[in-house]
């Protein structure tokens, strides 16, 4: 539901009065298909993720409204997804639309799948990560300041630190808070010490202490309709990258009001502080990398060599992972 309501609010262009009206009547029909899934079958789900301790239900299609957003979405992140996932979607929603609609979904009838759950286990990770490897494009090239930069020696990484510190990143939070991250896990793998705040800042696996106390403030001083969306926020960024953490917490903090729209301005006393990604990635308080001992479900998808470095070393075990892997063992942990 949250990132159904940030999906639209990335469409808003109008003034922040009006945003926030329409933020708060989405977020009210949002709430009503919420509390009307809480009654819904395991049919009424185009996929269920198992992670072995819980089942995910995602994309639901009970009706025409669910159906039109769940395929929506799946457009939206199919090149996110791993390809077990994508399929078993596409033929449920594209069943659902048969049965319930009347018509196709796709122009081509998907591939006929066996059940709508897909075991994490199950999911082929070097299709995954190679996947993902093409999306995100090449790792050791890194863009500053509309140049790109080579980042294959210990020399290279170091002139990227610089670069980073003098400014030449983007001032956007995402891209720049995304550069870090890249120069960070490049250093990493060359064995590069980092001595720069502003770079590590951004290099770390876990949410920082202040975090649930920033949203709470949050929530209090938000509009009501858009309060329980902090709170799934919360409990959501146990489970998604830091990243995408920021940037729904930013999103949202829009749509309430408490930071401009695109080319808008809003009185000083509407602000919050600090800003979404300086709370994600505050300065003052250096990254903590976390160790997990589920060593059990890690050797269960990872398998038990990994599980045995990530036992001894979590910290460079989890370094050899794509940010898609990383993702998965900070849900099994």
């Amino acid at each position: 539901m949250l990132e159904s309501l940030v999906h639209r609010i990335d469409q808003f262009d109008d003034s922040p009065e009006s945003a926030r009206e329409n933020a708060e009547k989405i977020a009210e029909t949002l709430n009503e298909r919420k509390e009307a899934l809480k009654e819904a079958s395991a049919d009424d789900f185009a996929v269920i993720i198992y992670d072995g301790r819980t089942h995910h239900r995602k994309l639901p299609v009970k009706n025409e409204t669910d159906i039109k957003m769940s395929k929506e979405a799946l457009d939206n992140r199919r090149d996110q997804l791993p390809d077990e996932v994508v399929k078993t979607a596409e033929y449920y929603i594209d069943r659902a639309s048969r049965e319930k609609m009347s018509k196709t979904a796709y122009e081509e009838a998907p591939e006929k799948q066996a059940t709508n759950v897909v075991y994490i286990g199950e999911i082929d990770k070097r299709a995954w990560n190679k996947k993902q490897s093409d999306v995100e494009g090449d790792e050791e090239v890194m863009k500053m300041g509309g140049m790109e930069y080579p980042l294959n020696t210990s020399s290279h990484v170091k002139r990227a630190v610089s670069l980073f510190e003098s400014g030449a990143a983007s001032a956007e939070p995402m891209e720049r808070a995304k550069t870090a991250q890249k120069i960070a896990r490049r250093a990493d793998e060359l064995n590069v010490d980092v001595e720069s705040a502003e770079v590590n800042r951004y290099d770390r696996e876990s949410l920082p202490v202040n975090f649930n106390n920033y949203v709470s403030y949050r929530k209090r001083r938000a509009p009501e309709k858009l309060a329980s969306y902090y709170d799934e926020l919360e409990k959501k960024a146990e489970s998604v990258s830091l990243l995408k953490t920021a940037s729904l917490l930013r999103k949202l903090d829009k749509a309430a009001g408490f930071e401009p729209m695109e080319g808008e301005k809003i009185a000083k006393s509407q602000r919050i502080s600090p800003s979404a990604f300086d709370v994600v990635f505050p300065e003052d308080e250096p990254p903590v990398k976390e160790a997990s001992n589920n060593i059990e479900k890690v050797a269960e998808v990872f398998g038990d060599n990994f599980a045995e470095d990530y036992k001894n070393n979590p910290d460079e075990a989890s370094s050899r992972l794509t940010g898609a892997e990383q993702k998965i063992l900070r849900d099994i942990t």
